[in-house]
C-alpha cells in the first residue's frame, strides 16, 4: 500500500472510483475537467494504492480569495490557496485511515509547494483531526449555499493566510452546482 501522484493509466480507474463514492458523474467529470486546464497541479492528484488497484483519490485543487475588503485583496492576491475536491476511497476500504493518509500526504505536499492554506468541503470532525476550523471563523464563505457551515472548513499553514471573503473556484467547479459539466465516455479516457 502506498500513495503517489496519478498518472495517465489511473485515470479511468480513479473515475469508476469516484462514481462509485459518490453515485453518480459530477464528481468525476469535475476531475477529468480539472486535469485539461492550466491550473492543475498534478503533484496533488493523488491516489493510494493496494495490490495494483486504486482505492483513494484526492485532487487539490488551486482556488482564490475574494475579500470583503477591498485594502486586503492585494493580500489575498499574494497567497496560493486550495481546495479538497473531491475525497474518494472506496466504501469496502473506509474508516481505515485510508482518507487521513491521503490529506496527511496532500497537506505535506501542499507545504512544500508553497502554499499558505487549503479549504475542505465535508465532515467536520473528520477535517478538525488535521487542525481544520470553520471557515466562517475567518468570514470566509463559499459562493454557494451550504447545509451546514461548519463543513466548510479552513486550514492555514501560516498566521493571517485565510481572509475574510468568498471562495473563488475556477469555472470547471460551476458544473457541481449547475449539472453542465462535460460528458466524459468511459472509453474515452
Amino acid at each position: 500500500m502506498f500513495i503517489r501522484k496519478e498518472n495517465e493509466n489511473d485515470y479511468q480507474a480513479i473515475r469508476t472510483l469516484i462514481k462509485q463514492v459518490f453515485a453518480g458523474v459530477a464528481e468525476a467529470n469535475l476531475v477529468d475537467e480539472v486535469r485539461e486546464t492550466k491550473g492543475f497541479i498534478s503533484e496533488l492528484s493523488l491516489v493510494f494504492e493496494k495490490d495494483g488497484q486504486i482505492i483513494g483519490h484526492v485532487l487539490f485543487s488551486p482556488v482564490t480569495i475574494k475579500t470583503f475588503r477591498p485594502e486586503k485583496q492585494e493580500i489575498a492576491n499574494t497567497k496560493k490557496y486550495l481546495a479538497i475536491t473531491p475525497l474518494s476511497v472506496a466504501s469496502e476500504y473506509q474508516n481505515q485511515g485510508i482518507g487521513k493518509s491521503l490529506i496527511d500526504f496532500g497537506i505535506d505536499k501542499a507545504k512544500s509547494l508553497g502554499f499558505n492554506a487549503i479549504i475542505a468541503f465535508g465532515d467536520a470532525e473528520f477535517y478538525h483531526e488535521f487542525g481544520f476550523k470553520p471557515s466562517y471563523t475567518w468570514d470566509l464563505f463559499p459562493p454557494f449555499e451550504v447545509d451546514d457551515k461548519e463543513n466548510v472548513l479552513g486550514l492555514e499553514f501560516e498566521m493571517g493566510a485565510l481572509l475574510d471573503g468568498i471562495i473563488e473556484f475556477p469555472p470547471e467547479f460551476d458544473c457541481l452546482y449547475s449539472h453542465e459539466c462535460k460528458v466524459y465516455k468511459e472509453s474515452s479516457l
